[in-house]
């Protein structure tokens, strides 16, 4: 969520060196996650502690996989039920 754990940027360090299109969502638009991918979703919730564990809702980062799946299936031509446009 911070954009800023060293084991996920390092690991998109490695894709990137790779050549891998890097598409990151974040808490944050200024982080460093955001800054080097190729495109960032940006959502904002406030961080929510209780003692030394992080509770802040990860719903915002579930409805946006979400959509973006389902967008891509239909941009691909499949319906909900897993048909193509044309029955099959």
């Amino acid at each position: 969520m911070s954009g800023e754990t060293s084991y996920t940027l390092a690991q998109v360090h490695r894709f990137k060196e790779n050549g891998s299109t890097i598409i990151s969502i974040t808490n944050r638009k200024q982080c460093t996650l955001a800054n080097i991918s190729d495109y960032n979703l940006t959502y904002y919730a406030t961080a929510e502690r209780i003692g030394q564990t992080d509770v802040t809702t990860q719903l915002p980062v579930v409805y946006l996989l979400e959509r973006l799946a389902k967008e891509m299936y239909r941009l691909l031509g499949r319906t909900e039920d897993g048909n193509d446009r044309k029955g099959r």
